[in-house]
């Protein structure tokens, strides 16, 4: 696979819009989201477009969850310097896990992983982080962070997310990279046990 993109952050949703559609039609259960990175950011815009009492989240579980990645002083510039230039640059892969069977997976196995890093998802992601104004919703927002993330700026989403959502809960996990999800068994777990429902 060469690449892959998306040319509006609103794609994303509109995809969550049509699951939550398709659930819908089921008899009514407590839905409690859970999103990894960019799912996590999604479910976080999702609830900023649907307010209460629209909102159909019991609880949202958000790993790890995109608003700036690391380093996004350097990516702007990057757009800016190579974007009339380039339409995608070579992507590296970087371990984001104390599992490194799960990184070599990543990098080296995992057909549905792109090569590249296409501009138009940059450009996309960028319009998405100027734009994003989250606000608190009805839902408990809870963020399950590792403090050996390199992959997004945890820290400064941390402080923007905190002024932004009056019912934020945040559980750091100690030693934890991006991929929470495919930590180590130790840190997976602890992971998982955040989860609020």
């Amino acid at each position: 696979m060469t690449g892959a993109s998306i040319e509006d952050f609103n794609h994303y949703e509109l995809a969550l819009d049509a699951l939550l559609a398709a659930v819908a039609q089921w008899p009514p259960l407590p839905l409690v989201g859970l999103g990894q990175s960019t799912g996590g950011a999604i479910l976080l815009q999702h609830l900023v477009d649907h307010p209460a009492p629209e909102a159909p989240w019991q609880s949202l579980n958000l790993f790890a969850p995109l608003l700036e990645p690391a380093r996004w002083s350097a990516l702007r510039w990057l757009l800016v310097l190579l974007g009339p230039l380039l339409t995608t640059v070579p992507r590296s892969f970087k371990a984001n896990s104390s599992n490194r069977d799960f990184n070599h997976f990543l990098a080296h196995r995992d057909p549905l992983q792109t090569r590249v890093i296409p501009l138009a998802w940059l450009r996309a992601m960028q319009r998405w982080i100027v734009a994003f104004k989250p606000r608190s919703g009805p839902a408990g927002v809870r963020i399950i962070q590792g403090d050996n993330d390199n992959t997004v700026a945890w820290r400064r989403n941390l402080a923007n997310f905190a002024r932004q959502f009056t019912a934020l809960e945040v559980a750091i996990i100690h030693g934890a990279g991006h991929q929470l999800v495919n930590e180590s068994a130790p840190l997976r777990t602890e992971a998982f046990a955040q989860i609020k429902f």
